[in-house]
């Protein structure tokens, strides 16, 4: 099983009806070493949640990657999309995967806590 996790996701967007609003753009990042290595195929959970962006007519997708199980790769990754202004901004980043969290506890809250 894969971890999904949320690293910014902003408040639902409210307006009169009459207004036309963009789409939330996502960002799906994958941490999987065994996937940035040996190719798509092995990201079980990157697929399905571009599936799911594609079916919500209130989602677009922005950007999606592979990136190794290391803390300056996810960082970077995160770092680029957090960055990005105007038509390429990212507006939601969900991540996915990586087995850090089991095999070495306090490694989630150190990326997402550390400064980026």
């Amino acid at each position: 099983w894969h971890l999904v996790s949320i690293i910014y996701a902003p408040p639902r967007r409210r307006c009169h009806p009459a207004i036309l609003i963009m789409p939330f753009r996502v960002a799906i990042l994958t941490v999987s070493d065994t996937a940035f290595n040996k190719g798509d195929e092995y990201d079980l959970s990157g697929p399905l949640l571009r599936q799911k962006v594609a079916q919500n007519p209130d989602y677009a997708l922005a950007d999606s990657a592979i990136v190794p199980d290391e803390i300056d790769a996810i960082q970077a990754k995160v770092r680029e999309w957090t960055g990005r202004k105007g038509a390429d901004k990212v507006d939601w980043l969900i991540t996915s995967g990586g087995m850090w969290f089991i095999m070495f506890p306090g490694a989630i809250p150190s990326i997402s806590l550390g400064p980026l």
